[in-house]
């Protein structure tokens, strides 16, 4: 087993994994960075804050850990004294392999909370957060009919949240022509890669986004260190 306090380090031992291994550098920032371990086999460990991320088939789940996010792949034997809590799954994609849209728009903070309020309450991004570098809508008549935005997180990595659409108006491709707007306003804004993650659940989203060309980083759970 190997260890490190260098993050660079750290995120190339992640980056050895192959395309799973962005996730570690979008999820685990440099600020707050502790140290990471590495296996035999290759995989890796990384804490931050008491929080951890294991990537590959076999990481250690480190005794600080008071949360931790994993590969859902790992053997369940190893996280069976543990407290799931929530699958989620991230996604990227190079901003340049998607064309401008027309039907989206950059705009400003003006109704953003009641709609989000209204026809997503659960959302992780809400206006006044100082990560959002910008909201996008898509409107009829004035109205607001699904909105996202894209926000900087400490990483430095850029991250599509809070897609939501008019509860009246679902199941008419709002949902993946705020996201492809999104993106494409990344790309006229020199912005070469985004990323999203998308509870493990919401199949139907994951479908969008891989219609729309995002790429899979692979599949985790999140646990607590709670005895089940």
């Amino acid at each position: 087993m190997e260890r490190t306090n260098e993050y660079s380090k750290a995120i190339s031992w992640a980056n050895d994994l192959g395309i799973p291994g962005k996730v570690a550098g979008v999820w685990i920032p440099k600020i707050g960075f502790e140290f990471a371990t590495k296996n035999s086999d290759g995989s890796v460990s990384l804490t931050r804050d008491g929080f951890g991320l294991g990537l590959g088939q076999n990481p250690i789940i480190e005794p600080g850990w008071s949360r931790f996010a994993i590969s859902k792949s790992v053997p369940k034997e190893i996280t069976r004294d543990y407290l799931l809590v929530n699958r989620w799954n991230p996604y990227f994609i190079e901003t340049k392999i998607i064309s401008s849209t027309s039907t989206t728009e950059k705009i400003n903070e003006a109704g953003i909370k009641e709609f989000l309020d209204e026809n997503a309450p659960n959302s992780s991004t809400y206006p006044g957060n100082d990560e959002v570098q910008f909201w996008a809508g898509i409107k009829r008549a004035g109205e607001l009919l699904a909105v996202g935005c894209l926000a900087k997180w400490e990483s430095g990595n850029l991250i599509i949240s809070s897609i939501a659409t008019k509860e009246s108006e679902r199941g008419k491709g709002f949902g993946q022509q705020i996201t492809e707007g999104i993106v494409a306003i990344a790309a006229e804004l020199g912005i070469p890669e985004v990323f999203l993650a998308v509870n493990a659940k919401n199949e139907i989203a994951a479908r969008v986004y891989e219609r729309i060309g995002f790429i899979s980083l692979g599949q985790f759970n999140t646990f607590e260190k709670s005895s089940i």
